[in-house]
């Protein structure tokens, strides 16, 4: 997946993450994401691979950090290639 569709992707969850929630939600759709993203981040580690958006979206639903912050972040942070060793 190229950057800016990851980027896209990860701006689509922050959207949904911080939208007005109805009072009554379905959480079968949420529930694999947030699992699958603390796997993908556990495995990204593992394997010494750099996953900067999963990393931000683990720290949006697990650390408590901003959606806003997360964005800021990813988006001021220096480039690199994504074929880069």
């Amino acid at each position: 997946m190229s950057q800016v569709a990851s980027l896209a992707l990860a701006w689509a969850l922050v959207i949904f993450s911080s939208a007005p929630k109805p009072r009554v939600r379905s959480w079968a759709r949420e529930i694999p994401a947030v699992l699958t993203t603390s796997a993908a981040v556990g495995l990204a580690k593992t394997r010494r691979v750099e996953m900067p958006i999963t990393e931000k979206m683990h720290a949006i639903l697990h650390e408590g950090k901003s959606p806003r912050e997360a964005i800021h972040e990813l988006m001021t942070r220096s480039a690199k290639s994504e074929t880069e060793l």
